[in-house]
């Protein structure tokens, strides 16, 4: 081989030498970049968690529009060796209605909308151009404000109306028949027990998380956690602001009746339509004279003394029709309402909330469960009931109905029947330290006494008979027997056999209540039943006494409970209903979901 031949197989050598080395450089280089952008990747996705965490917490500090709000941008700069990069993050904030993943439809909702970009600077070479970028990622997280509708039970204080009433400390536990299946929530402490009955060896059963400002407590000894806590339960939580007014109800639509104890707004609903009465609480127009006698009727031997008598009279006259959808709407009087509801609707009264009948939807047949017994394909998306008195919610015991035209007891039945609620009910009103007039969900006419009814003997019909042989208004020396009835306390009075046992409430849905509220007392309660009748310090005469409704079983007075968590009132809220704010701290909002997406061009 002469020399030019070697000379140019070495030269051959040398440019496959230089180009495979320029080749592994930028083999290297690039593997360098990819791990860098596997890192900016990595980096970035850290940073829309942030964004998703930051884009929250402004939701839950921050007083904005319907419209939402853009939060300032942000940047954050890493220096490597030989590289350095800054990475800048948007979020919007915008409100949203979406399904969840669940499948149930969310309202209250909001997203989180955030993108991270991110610009090369430093190092040398093609790769590393200060204008270099190298990843977009973006993502969307779903949040949802918290209203009172999403706990199971929710009271403010865990002590009843009756606290401070001669042997009673107004403690309610939950007992074996209490089977609570959504959030609980108290601002003080919880009480259980072991009482017997229920399903759960005489405990009771929580199937959601429990939290309590204070303690959770027992009168039964100790308690097996968990058995009788299938969730978790937490103690020494964040006080929970519970409202005296309904605010945001209140800025919506109203009846347009102006403030008056003497006025009840009777609603009967159908649909979104309302068919509504005007009672008005009137004197009677002239006063009545009674004549008092040993014997009546008839009346036999001489008359003992005769007084006036002016009751009051509810005189009704036909209301307004009303619309509500997808609405609130708000009076200022005391509401009367039952009915079947279509859509989303809020009833909100200033004055004592009565349940005079069934509260039920449009789209669930009675007994079944709204929510699709937690599977939302199989329950009802359309309709949400709402009931918020600023005062106190009862079951009525009875009622003169101007739409029925006569005396019924609408909410009580058998036990497999009785009345049948398919609402989140919030009861806010603040007594300023009076139990007695403290927000609860409860019912009338707690203390049951035969009264002797209307008769009608030789063509004549003796009326008010309990009136003509006792003196009333009751005085120290005519004081009024204990054993029977006090006029118009029974708002069916007179009555022969009232009645003891009302059946079920029959629940599906919520409870929020400033303090707790009673649905069954027995026949004799220490404080209450002293022998004496004096409505205004809650004294009611001697041990209650009446029949059973037919089908009613038990030995006191009031419920049974049959209460079920509507698990839609966990994402889709009745319009305007309260919403929860930690006493000063932040609002909580729940989580949906959060989700990579392409990022918008407009973004």
């Amino acid at each position: 081989m002469d020399e030019r031949g070697n000379i140019a197989v070495a030269m051959a050598v040398l440019i496959i030498a230089f180009l495979s080395s320029i080749t592994l450089t930028e083999v290297a280089l690039k593997d360098v970049l990819a791990c860098r952008i596997q890192q900016d990747g990595l980096q970035e996705t850290h940073l829309l968690r942030y964004e998703a965490s930051r884009g929250t917490m402004a939701c839950q500090i921050t007083d904005y529009s319907e419209a939402g709000f853009t939060l300032p941008l942000q940047q954050f700069e890493m220096l490597g060796s030989d590289s350095r990069t800054t990475y800048f993050m948007k979020t919007k904030v915008e409100q949203s209605n979406v399904t969840t993943g669940g499948g149930y439809y969310m309202t209250n909702g909001y997203t989180v909308k955030s993108l991270v970009t991110a610009k090369r600077g430093g190092g040398n070479g093609i790769f590393w151009s200060q204008n270099y970028s190298t990843v977009r990622k973006y993502a969307e997280k779903d949040v949802r404000r918290s209203t009172f509708a999403g706990y199971h039970y929710f009271t403010n204080t865990e002590v009843s109306e009756d606290v401070g009433m001669p042997g009673d400390d107004g403690r309610i536990v939950f007992a074996g028949n209490d089977v609570i299946y959504g959030k609980v929530h108290s601002n003080s402490d919880i009480w259980i027990a072991n009482q017997g009955g229920g399903i759960n060896g005489g405990w009771p059963l929580f199937y959601a998380p429990v939290s309590t400002c204070g303690i959770i407590r027992c009168v039964s000894g100790t308690i097996p956690y968990q058995t009788v806590f299938h969730n978790h339960y937490y103690e020494h939580v964040a006080e929970l602001e519970f409202p005296s007014v309904a605010n945001a109800v209140q800025a919506g639509p109203h009846v347009g009746l102006p403030y008056d104890v003497n006025t009840i707004l009777r609603v009967h609903i159908s649909g979104n339509q309302a068919q509504s009465w005007i009672g008005q609480i009137v004197p009677a127009t002239q006063r009545e004279s009674i004549d008092c006698y040993a014997q009546y009727p008839p009346p036999t031997g001489p008359e003992l003394y005769w007084y006036y008598l002016s009751p009051n009279d509810t005189v009704w006259t036909p209301g307004p029709m009303l619309s509500v959808s997808n609405n609130s709407i708000y009076c200022e009087c005391k509401l009367w309402i039952d009915g079947t509801f279509s859509g989303r609707q809020t009833w909100g009264c200033r004055d004592t909330l009565f349940l005079v009948g069934n509260i039920e939807l449009s789209g669930t047949p009675l007994g079944t469960s709204p929510d699709g017994n937690g599977n939302a394909s199989f329950g009802n998306p359309y309709d949400f009931v709402g009931l918020i008195s600023e005062q106190r919610i009862y079951l009525k015991y009875g009622l003169n109905d101007p739409l029925y035209d006569g005396r019924r007891h609408p909410t009580s039945g058998p036990d497999t029947g009785g009345v049948w609620i398919y609402a989140a009910l919030c009861a806010l009103g603040d007594g300023n330290g009076d139990p007695h007039k403290d927000g609860i969900f409860s019912f009338e006419y707690q203390a049951p006494h035969y009264s002797t009814p209307d008769i009608r003997l030789n063509d004549i019909n003796y009326t008010k008979i309990d009136l003509h042989k006792r003196r009333f208004p009751p005085t120290n020396a005519y004081p009024w027997p204990g054993t029977i009835d006090f006029p118009w306390y029974n708002p069916l009075w007179p009555e022969a056999d009232p009645y003891l046992e009302r059946g079920s409430i029959h629940l599906y849905g919520s409870i929020a209540q400033r303090r707790r509220g009673v649905v069954h007392r027995p026949l004799y309660d220490y404080g209450h039943h002293d022998g004496t009748w004096n409505l205004d310090q809650h004294k009611w005469g001697s041990t209650s006494d009446g029949m059973n409704y037919p089908g009613a079983s038990g030995t006191g007075v009031g419920y049974k409970k049959d209460y079920h968590f509507d698990n839609r009132f966990s994402f889709t809220q009745p319009p305007n209903f309260p919403e929860i704010h930690v006493r000063a701290g932040l609002t909580p909002f729940e989580s949906e979901s959060w989700r990579f997406k392409k990022p918008p061009a407009n973004f």
